[in-house]
């Protein structure tokens, strides 16, 4: 089982993910800002209703969450409804139009990258 703070990393990545911020998450649910910066201040996850209302609105299973259950991206049944969406668009694309979103992909991917590590970016511009 996860430890708390596991359990936030895992809200936090879930809000990264869905493109979205903790003050939205917050509003949407009605979460005190307070009880949330609680929660990580304290390492301490939220009451099992709040988690519940997270894991529903972020798209995310509770139990690999709570590390109860490891994903298995290999089965599609271990996938989240978004990510299943996703997959089946996918699935309908020509090959032209599949090569065209990965390198969509790839440069979201390098965008981060230069976000996430600027010196390196700097250093490989010097040269």
């Amino acid at each position: 089982m996860n430890t708390g703070k596991e359990i936030l990393e895992g809200i936090t990545k879930a809000v990264k993910d869905r493109g979205t911020t903790a003050i939205a998450v917050q509003k949407a649910l009605g979460i005190n800002p307070n009880t949330w910066n609680q929660w990580y201040q304290r390492d301490t996850p939220p009451k099992t209703e709040t988690l519940a209302a997270l894991c529903e609105y972020l798209d995310i299973d509770a139990n690999e969450l709570l590390g109860l259950r490891k994903r298995d991206e290999k089965n599609p049944e271990s996938l989240s409804n978004q990510e299943k969406h996703v997959l089946h668009q996918i699935k309908k694309l020509n090959s032209k139009e599949f090569w065209s979103v990965m390198n969509i992909i790839d440069a979201m991917e390098a965008e981060d990258y230069m976000k996430e590590h600027p010196e390196e970016v700097e250093d490989i511009l010097e040269d």
